[in-house]
């Protein structure tokens, strides 16, 4: 995700900060592989979002970002930034940009149904307390959403709560894990936490 300037005298040839002898900063000429780069900031179309959230899924979890892994806003920020689309670093500032939907006093079933009929896939941020998550589309007529993801919320028959690990970035629905969920153990589900989506732009809008 590395952004250097153009040279203008060729469209691969770029400016690097290098050290000279004395270890001051000054700048040099690189020529890069056609193939190693593109110019900023990309044409922002679901094909190439999706290309880039495909590279992303997989990807370990890091809280704020440790040891130069993601969280779930962090993945947000960098999805959207090779496309000149900067959004703040946290879910809750992320999940108030672009055109807000209130969801909370709904039906947990009525918010997934919202959402499958006015989300744009790629372009609508999910909301639950302190997390967010980036609708991509339907899928079996459920939400499918690309989101980074500590664990998920159990509880067994005795009422303990416990934790499913994911630990990484992963594509789910409003209820990940549910196929893990038994008789002895519940798995806690995000449809009747969802407080709200936003359209970050509306469709065909450059």
């Amino acid at each position: 995700g590395t952004l250097l300037p153009l040279t203008g005298d060729g469209s691969h040839e770029v400016f690097l900060a290098v050290a000279d002898e004395n270890r001051r900063a000054l700048l040099a000429k690189a020529l890069l592989p056609p193939d190693s780069g593109e110019t900023f900031p990309l044409p922002l179309t679901p094909l190439r979002l999706a290309s880039l959230a495909g590279n992303m899924v997989g990807q370990a979890y890091g809280w704020g970002e440790s040891f130069a892994d993601r969280d779930c806003s962090a993945t947000v920020r960098d999805l959207f930034a090779p496309f000149g689309l900067w959004l703040p670093r946290n879910s809750s500032k992320q999940a108030m940009e672009g055109t807000v939907v209130p969801l909370s006093g709904l039906s947990p079933s009525r918010r997934e149904r919202r959402l499958l009929d006015e989300g744009v896939p790629f372009l609508t941020l999910v909301r639950v307390p302190g997390h967010i998550m980036l609708y991509i589309g339907e899928h079996e007529d459920r939400a499918a959403l690309l989101h980074t993801l500590w664990g998920v919320r159990t509880r067994n028959l005795w009422n303990r709560e416990g934790r499913w690990i994911v630990g990484k970035t992963a594509i789910t629905t409003l209820e990940p894990g549910l196929e893990q969920a038994s008789l002895s153990l519940g798995v806690s589900s995000l449809r009747r936490r969802v407080e709200s989506m936003n359209l970050l732009l509306s469709p065909g809008r450059p």
